[in-house]
């Protein structure tokens, strides 16, 4: 019965073989450069997975069965052998990307889209593009003409989106503190009503403040906290138009909108007419 452990070659009965080498040689010979360049295959066989469609490793090799340990250690993979060259022809096709000494690096070049680019959030505070311009010019240097003045066409009206946004939070804020004058006055000039008639006194309160003194107070807390961030939009926003602005300057370009601010107006004005036109043509319609 076999032993678990390999079973050591008789050297008399493997001395024909071209691979096998005594332990006890002490020179060199032709039989070690065989070993050499068969090391690598025999290793890349064993550590391979067994197909059972594959002859065995005794077809090929009369003795390889006694030589191969029954519970040997698990081993690199083959191709570890050889993993420099697939480093070598990574390296041969990808290369990293050389920016030219004119081209905007990656750090200006999202700093700029940052700057021009529409957005409804804060992202650069008012000091981030103040200490930035430089960064802006930058990566504004390779955009066309046509560009440039299309950024300055489209800030001037994001700019004017923020601040009619600010300045509608700021009527917001206005209306929150009239209403609670009105609800203060009801309340002052009206007591005698309400001891007469709670309820009736109730119906007017509700009909013209439709809130309490307190949903007034929160409504005050939270729109001065809103205008404040509209507030900081449009300051942003009129930084960076500045900046663009000064830009379009220093190449000679003088980025004009190309309609008149009157005839957008007009076409407003008409827009909003349309629409009343037909909401009061569909509530004289009736129900079928």
């Amino acid at each position: 019965m076999l032993s678990p452990l390999a079973v050591r070659p008789n050297p008399s009965s493997c001395s024909t073989r071209p691979d096998y080498v005594p332990i006890n040689h002490s020179q060199p010979t032709q039989n070690d450069a065989l070993v050499g360049k068969r090391s690598c295959n025999d290793c890349s066989r064993i550590m391979d997975s067994i197909n059972p469609n594959q002859p065995s490793l005794s077809d090929n090799h009369p003795h390889s069965r006694t030589s191969i340990s029954v519970n040997a250690s698990p081993s690199l993979p083959p191709v570890t052998s050889y993993m420099s060259r697939y480093a070598k022809c990574a390296t041969s096709r990808f290369n990293p990307y050389q920016l030219g000494a004119d081209v905007p690096t990656t750090l200006e070049h999202r700093f700029m889209m940052k700057n021009i680019s529409k957005g409804n959030d804060v992202d650069l505070s008012q000091v981030d593009v103040q200490q930035g311009k430089e960064i802006f010019k930058r990566g504004m240097k390779d955009m066309t003409d046509t560009t440039v003045e299309s950024a300055v066409i489209a800030k001037r009206a994001d700019g004017e989106s923020k601040r009619l946004r600010a300045l509608a939070t700021a009527w917001e804020l206005e209306s929150t503190e009239k209403h609670a004058i009105l609800l203060q006055t009801l309340l002052r000039d009206n007591a005698e009503q309400y001891l007469m008639s709670l309820t009736e006194a109730s119906f007017f309160e509700g009909l013209l403040v439709k809130c309490s003194k307190q949903q007034l107070e929160d409504d005050a807390d939270f729109t001065i906290a809103a205008y404040s961030y509209d507030f900081a939009a449009h300051r942003v926003a009129n930084l960076q138009l500045a900046q663009l602005e000064e830009v379009s300057a220093d190449w000679g370009l003088i980025p004009e909108d190309d309609v008149d601010s009157g005839e957008v107006e007009d076409r407003l004005v008409q827009c909003l007419d349309n629409i009343s036109e037909e909401m009061q043509n569909n509530l004289l319609t009736p129900v079928a």
